[in-house]
């Protein structure tokens, strides 16, 4: 599997940091943690931003209609 570099790099320096030894396995594991929960927001926020833009465009066809 091929992990994207922000999140291996990350990883690295959440090794170094930490002074931990993880085995190669683990590594993938915690990538695959940290990128889930990335998704998970990022998703949220584009929903977020989504319902604000609808509800933006009905308050603008709102106005329209009643002028």
């Amino acid at each position: 599997m091929r992990v994207p570099s922000g999140l291996r790099e990350f990883i690295e320096w959440d090794v170094a940091e930490n002074k931990e030894h993880v085995t190669r396995n683990e590594w993938v594991v915690r990538a695959i943690e940290h990128y889930k929960a990335y998704r998970v927001e990022q998703i949220a926020k584009t929903k977020q931003i989504n319902a604000s833009v609808v509800e933006a465009v009905s308050e603008e066809s709102s106005k329209k209609g009643r002028a």
